[in-house]
């Protein structure tokens, strides 16, 4: 028996984390998992290969999307490529990201060439002590370089001593559109960090009509007077939600008996509140149909769909559940709209609490809640812990929770779709 079969899998909830990857022409080409456990050392470089295989399995299948296939990215140490790269199911939809040297220099060979045979690629990161980069580099088809700490001479040094790479480049952790349109002027072949959840703003930019509708229907979905008859006028005057709304509640998603036929039929059976939030989950799905905004669709699924279920479980906290989802909701729509926070929400009647931390007053509640959306995805899992802990909030709750609103967000996109 191996020393892979003897090991105990790990079985205790991960914070998983999607975060997307971008080519030159703006579509997502991979996405990257970024795990963390309870305990405070658990990282990349320490993951053993069962945890390993746990954060492809349970990543996988929460983050699974029908209708999009991209790769699949996930960092390791060159030791842990080479006990697990056999049992980790890599089957030509995976990138593996190398992050550290190897203790055995001649390992990563082996273990490279049984992953390239499953059709899988290599990321080496920028970060690999020199003495083991160069060897490695003539296994990689990607090279990841970090931006944080670095000028951008340093980033133009990089650029010139990688012309004679033949594979491509990824610039991580881009904070904004700025350093974006810079990494991709030098050349850069992919681009992942923060810098998608920021409204571009250019100019004096008008929001389009298609814009302005969408953006009067959610006035209209959150207008505190609506009762059902008007829901039903409100949805009836936009032909495309209308239509997707009703293929969507004759989803398998909602698992009806009968079929729905008629708006004022979908609004009676299933209740204001329910369609009201459909209606605007399907809106916000259609606001950007470039990838990036089907990205920013989803994460704002996901963050809507984890607030609302970890409510219940912070017993310090007073906001309820519904109020969250709102928040988790909205909180992507200056970034689907590239516009400023504060003008896209100024005439929609959002609580005051809701609205304040939308717009960057983060020092109530609601802004506790939106930091800790923020740190969990940008793995700055010391903020993100702290937050869990004033509200009370068990670590173990809140990654099912995460892993959880991930599935529900994936399966809401691809019915939706």
């Amino acid at each position: 028996m191996t020393t892979e079969q003897q090991e105990t899998p790990v079985q205790a909830p991960l914070f998983i984390v999607r975060q997307p990857i971008f080519d030159r022409s703006a579509n997502v080409w991979a996405h990257e998992l970024l795990y963390r456990g309870e305990a405070a050392d658990l990282s990349p470089n320490a993951a053993t290969p069962a945890l390993l295989r746990q954060v492809v399995n349970d990543g996988g299948s929460a983050y699974e999307n029908p209708l999009k296939k991209t790769w699949t990215m996930v960092s390791m140490s060159c030791d842990a490529l080479r006990e697990c790269s056999e049992g980790l199911g890599f089957n030509g939809t995976h990138a593996v990201a190398l992050t550290t040297p190897a203790s055995d220099g001649e390992a990563p060979a082996r273990a490279v060439g049984s992953i390239k045979g499953h059709g899988s690629q290599v990321v080496l990161d920028n970060a690999v002590p020199r003495d083991m980069f160069a060897s490695l580099r003539t296994h990689a088809d990607t090279i990841r370089l970090s931006l944080n700490g670095l000028t951008p001479r340093e980033v133009i040094l990089f650029r010139q001593k990688m012309k004679d790479f033949p594979g491509t480049l990824l610039a991580a952790d881009i904070g904004t559109w700025e350093d974006y349109q810079g990494t991709r002027a030098l050349g850069f072949d992919y681009f992942q960090g923060p810098f998608f959840t920021r409204p571009l703003i250019v100019g004096d930019q008008k929001l389009g009509a298609s814009g302005m509708a969408k953006l009067q229907l959610l006035r209209e979905l959150n207008a505190p007077e609506i009762d059902m008859g008007r829901l039903a006028d409100v949805i009836a005057t936009d032909v495309s939600l209308s239509y997707r709304l009703l293929r969507y509640i004759n989803s398998a998603a909602f698992g009806l008996p009968n079929q729905i036929k008629s708006i004022q039929q979908a609004v009676s059976l299933l209740g204001l509140h329910e369609i009201r939030r459909w209606s605007m989950v399907i809106l916000m799905n259609d606001l950007d149909a470039t990838p990036k905004g089907e990205e920013l669709a989803y994460m704002a699924l996901q963050r809507a769909r984890f607030l609302e279920q970890m409510a219940a479980t912070m017993p310090v906290l007073t906001r309820p559940g519904d109020e969250l989802f709102l928040l988790g909701l909205f909180s992507r729509l200056d970034a689907l709209l590239s516009h400023d926070m504060k003008m896209v929400l100024e005439d929609i009647p959002l609580d005051a609490a809701v609205k304040q931390a939308l717009c960057g007053q983060r020092d109530s509640e609601m802004g506790d809640m939106l930091d800790i959306l923020d740190a969990v995805e940008t793995a700055d899992w010391s903020t993100a812990n702290g937050l869990l802990a004033k509200y009370k909030a068990c670590f173990t709750t809140a990654a099912t929770q995460y892993l959880k609103a991930s599935s529900w967000a994936s399966k809401q996109v691809a019915n939706i779709g």
